[in-house]
């Protein structure tokens, strides 16, 4: 039979062909191929996400989805929507609904295992990954994201594999090579890991979260300045980034340079007004620098904003400390004690013993408590010399020399350089009068600090009160030479002199010591009357009236000053001045020596 149409004939299986090719590219029957059809409208989504509306672009896909259910492309896209919102599970149907499509599809493949990756899925990933490899497509993204699982998992050798992979089949990916320097930084090859976000950054310039990892590489290898340098570039990059500034601060305090450290957490803390530990150890450069009332104000706001940081009110007490506030001290190192039972190490033992030494000038009963403190110190830190002497001191104020001689002995024996212990030793030995053991401690004292012109000053005191005047006056003479506005030693060496019996060697000093600016009114009083003897002694009477004029202004009530002064009146024939002085010995101290000695005088000038 031959054909109707001689021009079909030749062409029916061909024909034929070409309808099934026809149907499974979905252009006739109504099922439209996505180049011709999805892309308008992926479009649209893509200015939709550009404006920030993420579920408006995923309604958009959606629509299009319920008119093309069989649009493989528009499933991948509509799954990396669900990726980017964190919608797992739709991102896994979608993607799922691609593949039964078309179950090689490339990109399907890496959004599926995208997917299972981020749902902490490894193996299912993995699996998908190396079977999107066989499509011979996107490899060095499949290669990528195998390397990210294998990170994930710690297999670090196997992810350094796959990242080389990447970067093989893609040269010119900076990711890859980030990728490479985390495994470096997981491997703690840092060195390895700097070269590769070097590498990174040469790619791709503008990538400002490897500025941050290379900062983070050269950190570890403790070049400080280069990881100064990225982090800079990073907050240079976006001001904003706070973890830039925590960073650089965290690096100059670790170099001790804290005013850059200061800035640097000042500058965080404008981004993070609320970052307890940046407050605190803000707080700690503060009392670095000196700057104490800083330093509360920062350690304050630490505590309101986190109640349990109760080791801030270690940093807190010592603050107070500085300041002189000594019971607020007290009372932050108590709290401190309440909530760190565990944490009472040798410093809280010794800070808070210092503090209550501070208090017991005012209320000798914080002195008991220092002692328990610093027994505290010496069970953790039996050769904490300073915890014997303040030990000492304590028994020193309760005039109980016995034990504080003992103490400072112990406190010699750990450290026989304690200045503090040698010379609180020789106090308590001046008090016991064992005047040989004082000389001898503070000659050792000399031995250690041989310019200490006070130690001097105290061993010629001491050798002039047992009579060995010419080495009193030498070691004085010493002391003076080294300090010569120290006015206790020329009082003392005026003493001295005095008590040698070389009134005019004493009268050259006591003038000097008023002409000193740091003589106390107690020590010129004593120059007064010392001077109005001399000038009395010398026949110099109107001197002498003034001298003692003076040395009575400052002790009204001084028996010896009146009766120099009605001496030297008496000397200077101002008769009645004398009278009225001697009685007023008579009517004030009846009954002694001074008084029988006033009324023979004033007899005497009754027959003048």
């Amino acid at each position: 039979m031959k054909p109707k149409n001689r021009y079909l004939a030749p062409f029916k299986v061909p024909l034929i062909f070409l309808i099934g090719f026809l149907l499974s590219a979905g252009i006739i029957f109504g099922n439209r191929c996505f180049a011709a059809n999805a892309g308008p409208v992926i479009r649209e989504a893509d200015a939709l996400i550009e404006k920030g509306d993420l579920e408006g672009a995923i309604s958009k896909i959606s629509g299009f989805l319920d008119n093309d259910p069989k649009n493989v492309e528009a499933w991948v896209y509509l799954g990396n929507l669900y990726l980017r919102k964190k919608d797992r599970d739709q991102a896994e149907k979608a993607f799922d609904s691609a593949l039964e499509l078309k179950g090689k599809n490339p990109e399907a493949l890496l959004g599926l295992g995208k997917t299972y990756y981020y749902q902490g899925k490894y193996e299912d990933a993995i699996k998908v990954f190396k079977s999107g490899l066989k499509t011979h497509k996107l490899k060095a993204e499949f290669h990528n994201w195998l390397g990210l699982v294998d990170l994930a998992k710690k297999d670090y050798n196997q992810a350094d594999l796959e990242f080389r992979e990447a970067t093989i089949a893609d040269p010119k990916s900076a990711e890859y090579h980030k990728n490479l320097g985390d495994v470096e930084m997981e491997r703690k090859i840092y060195a390895l890991a700097v070269s590769e976000y070097e590498q990174a950054l040469k790619l791709d310039p503008s990538a400002e979260g490897i500025y941050f990892k290379l900062g983070e590489a050269y950190f570890q290898l403790r070049n400080f300045t280069e990881a100064v340098e990225q982090f800079q570039k990073v907050a240079q990059k976006d001001p904003t980034n706070a973890e830039a500034y925590r960073k650089m601060a965290a690096i100059f305090y670790a170099a001790k340079k804290y005013p850059e450290a200061k800035a640097a957490y000042e500058k965080l803390l404008k981004l993070e007004p609320n970052e307890v530990n940046a407050l605190v150890r803000l707080s700690k450069i503060y009392i670095l620098l000196g700057k104490y009332d800083e330093a509360g104000d920062m350690l304050l706001r630490a505590i309101k904003l986190d109640p349990s940081k109760s080791d801030a009110f270690f940093d807190l007490a010592k603050v107070y400390f500085k300041n002189g506030k000594y019971r607020e001290a007290l009372n932050a190192y108590d709290k401190y004690q309440r909530e760190n039972p565990d944490k009472l190490d040798s410093e809280f033992w010794k800070r808070k013993a210092q503090t209550q030494l501070r208090l017991g000038d005012e209320n000798p009963e914080y002195l008991d408590s220092a002692v328990v403190s610093y027994d505290e110190v010496l069970k953790l830190d039996p050769k904490y010399s300073k915890g014997y002497s303040d030990i000492g001191y304590v028994f020193y104020r309760r005039k109980e020399y016995g034990k504080a001689i003992e103490n400072f002995k112990k406190s010699l024996k750990i450290n026989p350089k304690n200045i503090n212990a040698l010379k609180n030793l020789a106090y308590c030995y001046l008090n016991k009068k064992q005047f040989d053991e004082a000389i001898s401690t503070l000659r050792k004292t000399l031995e250690y600090e041989p310019k200490n012109y006070q130690i001097m000053g105290l061993l010629g005191n001491t050798l002039g009160y047992v009579g060995k005047y010419s080495e009193a006056v030498s070691v004085l003479n010493k002391a003076i030479e080294l300090e010569p506005d120290n006015a206790t030693n020329q009082y003392y060496l005026a003493v001295i002199y005095s008590n040698w019996g070389k009134f005019d060697s004493a009268a050259k000093v006591w003038m000097e010591l008023l002409n000193n600016p740091n003589a106390t009114e107690e020590q010129k009083c004593s120059a007064y009357k010392s001077l109005g003897a001399n000038r009395l002694s010398k026949g110099r009477w109107k001197d002498a009236i003034d001298f003692y004029t003076k040395a009575k202004g400052c002790d009204p009530k001084n028996v010896s000053t009146i009766m120099g002064l009605a001496d030297s009146y008496r000397l200077g024939q101002k008769y009645d001045q004398a009278r009225a002085l001697y009685q007023k010995i008579i009517d004030t101290v009846p009954n002694t020596k001074n008084a029988e000695e006033a009324k023979k005088k004033l007899l005497q000038i009754t027959f003048q």
